[in-house]
């Protein structure tokens, strides 16, 4: 264990406990609120949580791409049937 025990709050962002974690080189946080511990956050809590997170822009990112080629495929189909999408 290090001393001094380094600590953050519920307030923290991922970002900056995946910052002190790494800098620091500590695996687990404590989670302080008004003195009183309420938690403990690990680094694998830190690197799932961002793993979701680039999950999730990965897929907004490939249904953007996705769509548009989608919307035109649909359009030429209603185009070979006579059908106005307008």
């Amino acid at each position: 264990m290090t001393r001094p025990v380094h600590s953050c709050s519920r307030d923290d962002s991922v970002k900056h406990l995946m910052s002190e974690t790494t800098r620091k080189r500590i695996r687990h946080l404590p989670v302080i609120d008004d003195g009183v511990l309420c938690g403990i956050v690990s680094i694998g809590d830190v690197v799932k949580n961002r793993v979701d997170e680039v999950e999730m822009e990965a897929n907004v990112l490939r249904d953007a791409y996705m769509r548009p080629a989608e919307r035109a495929s649909k359009s030429i189909d209603a185009e070979a049937e006579g059908i106005y999408l307008g």
